[in-house]
C-alpha cells in the first residue's frame, strides 16, 4: 500500500461520533448509536478500500500474536494491559511508522510502578461497532469476557471505551494511572517542552477525562493550551476507517495549525487512531497550511521519554499464531441486534438539522436517519404512531385522516396555493390570513382539487411519499407553488422534481410596501422553523415583514437563526413521543420569556401549533400578523 493517506477514496462525509453536536441538540439524541444502527442496516464502504476494517475483521475470528517487546516484565500480577492493533496500522498506514513504540512505552511505565501486567493481545473492536459489524464485534465481544477478569488498562482512548462501556470491562486508561502513581516514577530528566494536548473525542466528551493527562503533561512541559479544546476540541476527523476524505484532512491541518499558533514543540494525544490520522497528514504529497512539521506523540511515549525510562524495541510482528485461523462466522438474524433502546433513538430525532450547523465538518444527518428509519419501516420495525399516520395520508390525503378538502377553482392561474394540512384542517386563522394577503396584492392564483398531502411526514418517518408526489404534480401541471407551510416548502424544493416552489415569506417580502398596513402595537419575537430556516435558508425574509409592520417590534431570542432552538415537532417526534416535543417546546418558549415577547411569530404552522400547545402564550403566523395589520386590528 502506498504510504500516503488516499484522502479521496472516500469523499462522502460522514458522521465521525465525535459527539461534538451532543451538547446542541434539542432532542437530546444519541448521534453514535443512531449512526451505529444506520452503518447495521446500510453498511457504508471504508476509507482505504476498507482494509483497516477488513483486517479487524479477521482479528475477530483468528488470534494476534504476541508482540510487545519480550524484554518487558509481564505476566506477574492480576492487572491487564491491552495493546490494541497498533502493528496493523504500521503495516497498513506506513511501514517506516513505529506506533507500535507506544504500547510498549505504556508497559514499560507500568513495570517502573512495579507493575507487571498480563497482556490481552487482538482487537477491542471499536470500529466494528461503530461502522455497523456488530456480528463481528460480538465474537471480540465474548472472547474479551473469557479471557479478562480483572482490572485493564490501556494507552489508547477508543480502546478505553470499548473496553469500558462497549464490553463493560474494569478498564482504565493509562492517563488515570499516570495522574495518580506520578509521584513514584520520578522527575522529568529531559529538557522540558512546549507541548499541546489533543483531546479525542473518546476520552474528553465520552468520559469526561479532561484533567488526567493535562496534569501529567503539566508535571514534566510546558502545556499550551490550543483555543478548541476540552469539550470543544477539533476531532480528528477520522473514526471507524470511514471518513478519510479531503475534508477530514483540512480538519487535521487545522488541529496542527492551533498546536504551531500556541508555539507547542510537539502535539501529544492518547488514542492511537487519532495520533494516525494527524501524524498522517505529512505523509501526504503536500501539506501546505502546517507550518512547522509538528511530531505527534503518543502520551505513553512522551511520559517514558521525559522520565528517562527506556522503551526497548517491539517483537517481530506476524498475524497469527496457528491455533484458530479465521473460525466460521455465523451471523445472526439483523432483527436480534435491534432493540427498543435503539429504534426509540432513531426516531427521537426531529430533523432539525441543529447538529449540522455544530459540525466542523458540515455533516448532515438528517437524510441518513431518514434513510435508516426507512430501512427499519421496511422490515415493519418502525412505530405504530408513524404507520397510523401514513395510512392516514395514503387513505384520505391529509394527516388528520378528515374528509374535508377546499378547493378555489381558476383554471387559468399561474400559481397554485398549497396550504397544506395544518393550515387547512388545524389553523384555518392561516389559511384565511394567507387569502386575504394574497388577494389584497392582487396575485392570481388555484387551489386545484386534488391537492394531498406534500409528504413531509412520511419522508421523515422512512415512508413513501411517491403516490403523494404523483397526485400532486397532477394537481399543480407544472405551475408555480406557493405555500404557507415550511416544511411543505423544504419537501416540494428536495423531494419533487421540475417543481417551482416559493414561501409565502419569499413572496411577500418583496411586496409589503404595497399593503395598507395599520399599526400593530407588540414586541414580537420570531421563531425560525428548521424547514425554513437551516434547511432552507431563509431567515431574512420573515423578518423583513415584520419589521415593515408599523408600531410592531421585533425582538430576537439568543437562539436565532441557524441555531435556533427546534420546537420539537418535526421528525414524527410530536406523534410519536408527545412528551418529548413538550419539553422541546417549553424550552424553546423560555428565550422568548427572556428577550420580553409578547406575541410569538412563526413562519410554520406546525411550530406554531406545538409551541401553543406547550405553555400559555399566544403564537401566531407571520402572515396573520400582515393580515391584522391589513384589518387595523391593535392587538
Amino acid at each position: 500500500m502506498s504510504p500516503t493517506c488516499p484522502t479521496e477514496q472516500n469523499a462522502d462525509l460522514d458522521c465521525t461520533t465525535c459527539m461534538r453536536c451532543s451538547s446542541v441538540c434539542p432532542a437530546e439524541v444519541d448521534l453514535p448509536e443512531a449512526m451505529r444502527l444506520r452503518r447495521y442496516l446500510d453498511r457504508p464502504r471504508g476509507s482505504h478500500r476498507d482494509l483497516f476494517l477488513l483486517s479487524q475483521k479477521i482479528l475477530s475470528t483468528s488470534p494476534m500474536a504476541p508482540w510487545l517487546s519480550p524484554k518487558l516484565d509481564v505476566g506477574k500480577d492480576d492487572v491487564y494491559y491491552f495493546p490494541g492493533c497498533l502493528p496493523i496500522m504500521d503495516e497498513l498506514v506506513d511501514p517506516r511508522t513505529d506506533f507500535q513504540r507506544a504500547a510498549n512505552a505504556g508497559v514499560a511505565l507500568l513495570n517502573a510502578l512495579g507493575i507487571s501486567p498480563k497482556i490481552v493481545y487482538g482487537c477491542c473492536g471499536h470500529d466494528l461497532y461503530y461502522s455497523g459489524h456488530l456480528d463481528h464485534f460480538q465474537r471480540i465481544k465474548e472472547d474479551l469476557a473469557s479471557r479478562v477478569d480483572g482490572e485493564v488498562i490501556t494507552g489508547c482512548a477508543e480502546c478505553f471505551h470499548a473496553l469500558k462501556s462497549l464490553h463493560g470491562l474494569k478498564a482504565k486508561h493509562i492517563s488515570e494511572v499516570l495522574q495518580k502513581e506520578l509521584p513514584d516514577l520520578g522527575k522529568a530528566t529531559n529538557t522540558r517542552m512546549n507541548v499541546a494536548f489533543h483531546d479525542p473525542c473518546r476520552l474528553g466528551r465520552y468520559h469526561g477525562i479532561y484533567d488526567a493527562p493535562r496534569q501529567v503533561l503539566a508535571s514534566m512541559a510546558e502545556l499550551k493550551e490550543m483555543p478548541s479544546s476540552r469539550e470543544n476540541a477539533l476531532c480528528c476527523g477520522v473514526s471507524a476507517w470511514l471518513n478519510c476524505n479531503a475534508e477530514s484532512k483540512k480538519q487535521r491541518v487545522l488541529r496542527l495549525q492551533e498546536a504551531n499558533e500556541v508555539g507547542a514543540d510537539a502535539l501529544v494525544t492518547s488514542c492511537s487512531k487519532c495520533r494516525t490520522h494527524l501524524s498522517c497528514v505529512y505523509r501526504e504529497e503536500s501539506y501546505a497550511g502546517v507550518p512547522r512539521k509538528l511530531p505527534v506523540i503518543d502520551l505513553q511515549e512522551y511520559v517514558a521519554d521525559a522520565l528517562g525510562i527506556a522503551v526497548p524495541e517491539a517483537a517481530a510482528f506476524s498475524s497469527g499464531t496457528g491455533r484458530r485461523i479465521a473460525e466460521p462466522l455465523t451471523m445472526a438474524d439483523l432483527r436480534t441486534r435491534i432493540d427498543d433502546e435503539m429504534r426509540r433513538n432513531l426516531f427521537a430525532c426531529t430533523t432539525c438539522e441543529r447538529c449540522r450547523v455544530e459540525c466542523q465538518f458540515g455533516y448532515d444527518a438528517t437524510p441518513d436517519l431518514e434513510k435508516a428509519r426507512g430501512s427499519l419501516v421496511a422490515m415493519h420495525m418502525g412505530t405504530e404512531q408513524h404507520e397510523s399516520i401514513a395510512r392516514k395520508v395514503l387513505d384520505t390525503g391529509n394527516v388528520f385522516g378528515e374528509g374535508a378538502k377546499i378547493s378555489k377553482p381558476d383554471p387559468g392561474a399561474d400559481i397554485v396555493y398549497f396550504p397544506g394540512c395544518v393550515a387547512h384542517f388545524r389553523r384555518k386563522g392561516l389559511l384565511d390570513a394567507t387569502v386575504l394577503v394574497l388577494d389584497s396584492l392582487g396575485v392570481r392564483y388555484e387551489v386545484p382539487e386534488g391537492l394531498v398531502c406534500c409528504g413531509s411526514v412520511l419522508k421523515r418517518t422512512g415512508h413513501d411519499l411517491s403516490p403523494l408526489v404523483k397526485a400532486n404534480l397532477k394537481a399543480i401541471d407544472g405551475r408555480k407553488v406557493v405555500t404557507s407551510c415550511a416544511g411543505c416548502y423544504s419537501t416540494f424544493s428536495r423531494d419533487y422534481e421540475g417543481v417551482e416552489v416559493e414561501h409565502i415569506s419569499k413572496l411577500l417580502s418583496p411586496r409589503i410596501k404595497e399593503l395598507a398596513l395599520k399599526n400593530v402595537s407588540m414586541n414580537v419575537g420570531y421563531h425560525d422553523p428548521c424547514h425554513l430556516g437551516r434547511r432552507m435558508g431563509v431567515y431574512d425574509e420573515p423578518r423583513s415583514i415584520l419589521a415593515s409592520i408599523p408600531g410592531l417590534k421585533l425582538v430576537e431570542p439568543a437562539e436565532n437563526r441557524e441555531k435556533a432552538r427546534c420546537c420539537g415537532g418535526g421528525g414524527g417526534v410530536r406523534s410519536a413521543d408527545k412528551e418529548r416535543a413538550m419539553k422541546m417546546a417549553r424550552e424553546r418558549m423560555k428565550g422568548f420569556d427572556e428577550c420580553g415577547a409578547d406575541v410569538v411569530a412563526s413562519a410554520c404552522p406546525f411550530c406554531e401549533i406545538n409551541l401553543t400547545e406547550a405553555m400559555d402564550r399566544e403564537v401566531v403566523d407571520v402572515v396573520e400578523l400582515v393580515a391584522r395589520s391589513l384589518r387595523g386590528d391593535a392587538r
